[in-house]
């Protein structure tokens, strides 16, 4: 079962030199439950972070479109964009993954062993490709 909370109900960043300053996108403040009997495809974390180089343009731009798209189809999701030099911990207590750069092996290899989801996340820029990943992330996300 999936079970979590917007992040101050807000979708968060990391600026400057890793200070976190919320962004001024608002999003509800629910808990997010799965009353399925079914397994979580989500291994039990509520969270997607998008990754690029710094925490603050790229990722924050798919990060707000993924929310928007998801609050669309009235799914609250805790939604954080970060830097890649932090990756390795932030995988930590994510359920989904979208990178800007391809990741390293070892990345990957972490989140597979970790249970994250990755995806590519330059189709939610330039819209290419980007129904069958929001489709995979929507389901996800509601598991």
């Amino acid at each position: 079962m999936c079970v979590g909370t917007h992040a101050g109900g807000k979708i968060m960043g990391l600026f400057g030199r890793g200070k976190k300053k919320q962004v001024a996108t608002e999003v509800k403040e629910e808990l997010v439950t799965s009353e399925s009997s079914a397994p979580s495809l989500t291994n039990g974390k509520c969270r997607l972070i998008v990754a690029c180089g710094s925490g603050v343009a790229t990722s924050q731009t798919i990060a707000s479109k993924v929310n928007s798209m998801l609050q669309n189809d009235g799914i609250n999701y805790s939604i954080e964009a970060v830097d890649y030099k932090s990756i390795k911990t932030e995988l930590k207590s994510a359920s989904i993954y979208l990178y800007i750069a391809k990741p390293d092996d070892e990345v990957l290899e972490q989140a597979k062993t970790l249970g994250v989801h990755v995806f590519a996340g330059v189709p939610f820029l330039t819209g290419m490709g980007v129904t069958d990943i929001y489709e995979e992330i929507k389901t996800l996300a509601k598991d």
